[in-house]
């Protein structure tokens, strides 16, 4: 396979999963400490010489940016959204020093994560309430290690950096539950009308955007998804932007207007049919800055090369932040070994 399409593959958990169980990824490893500066030096293992990895490229500009720049404009937003490779530590990393420096200056707003649903919700303020300041126990606490994310210890930088400032930790998902019946029903039968309006379901999504969500879902699962799965597993992943911008919205609002931060996977966060499409429709008053941390590629030195594998003429963010690879092994071989387990065919 080649390194590209590995890129495609990798950058997503798989969503197949929230309809059919396909793994569990989380390993035990020790929770590091919030840093006080973003890596390097790296923590993932395959291409740590390459020229891109820890440079900041801004799309929109076509410039390489400092880490300075990125920081005010968190500061900034009403909305900033971060986006993860899921198994990549320094992802998590860079991730927990902008959480850091979004609140630095005494600023307190929602920290919502893609991991935690909101049927979670309760359990995760208990947790707040009586832990305040210390997120150390909140992997175990939530039985993190049944949930089928990468181990606690890769988050617990993040979940640390928001909760020494005292921002509330939240739900960013909509119960898994939901989603599998939408497969065979569609979401509007699953959710009811109100719910389905009020995400803003019922407006059509324009069809250079359906297009492009149809080829995100059908490369993400490896080219192995049935036809038949494609159209239904789309409005599982606009379900999912959409529930995820109603959240971040309804926060905002509860906080007084001071905004919100999302941790997700960084097909979530893309400027052009993900959460931001969403927050744009329904909060057009409010500043978004989106920020996608990438693995880099062997052979791609130029950060314009990395558009093809978002389907996009440029990167769909606000600011890249390009890193090393934590794993080079081809994802779409364990997603076959994964299916052919449940006894599904490849």
């Amino acid at each position: 396979m080649k390194k590209h399409q590995m890129a495609i593959y990798r950058r997503c958990f798989i969503l197949l999963a929230a309809v059919i169980p396909l793994m569990a990824c989380t390993t035990a490893s020790r929770q590091m400490p919030v840093p006080n500066t973003p890596p390097p030096p790296w923590h993932s293992k395959f291409e740590t010489g390459h020229p891109l990895a820890g440079r900041i490229w801004q799309p929109g500009q076509n410039r390489y940016v400092q880490k300075e720049l990125v920081q005010r404009r968190v500061r900034g937003a009403d909305f900033v959204l971060l986006g993860e490779q899921h198994d990549n530590i320094d992802h998590h990393l860079i991730q927990a020093w902008l959480v850091q420096s979004a609140f630095e200056r005494g600023r307190v707003a929602p920290v919502a994560f893609e991991m935690f649903t909101t049927e979670q919700s309760r359990r995760l303020e208990k947790y707040q309430s009586n832990h305040p300041g210390d997120a150390r126990q909140l992997g175990q606490y939530m039985r993190w290690d049944k949930s089928g994310w990468p181990a606690w210890s890769m988050y617990y930088p993040v979940a640390q950096a928001a909760m020494a400032a005292a921002a509330p930790l939240i739900a960013a998902s909509l119960p898994r539950r939901q989603f599998r019946p939408m497969v065979k029903k569609g979401a509007k039968a699953v959710l009811g009308s109100h719910a389905f309006s009020r995400l803003g379901l019922d407006a059509e999504m324009p069809p250079a955007v359906q297009a492009a969500m149809r080829r995100e879902i059908i490369e993400s699962h490896c080219n192995m998804l049935p036809k038949t799965m494609v159209g239904p597993m789309v409005q599982v992943q606009r379900v999912k932007d959409a529930g995820m911008a109603r959240i971040l919205i309804d926060s905002d609002s509860r906080s007084g207007g001071n905004g919100a931060l999302l941790i997700a996977g960084i097909g979530h966060v893309r400027n052009d049919h993900g959460v931001p499409w969403h927050l744009k429709r329904a909060a057009p008053n409010k500043s978004i800055l989106t920020i996608g941390m990438i693995e880099v590629e062997g052979g791609l030195t130029d950060p314009r090369q990395y558009g093809a594998n978002f389907g996009a003429g440029k990167v769909p963010f606000d600011f890249v932040w390009f890193t090393p690879r934590s794993d080079d092994t081809d994802p779409c071989e364990r997603y076959s070994r994964q299916l052919r387990k449940i006894g599904k065919p490849k």
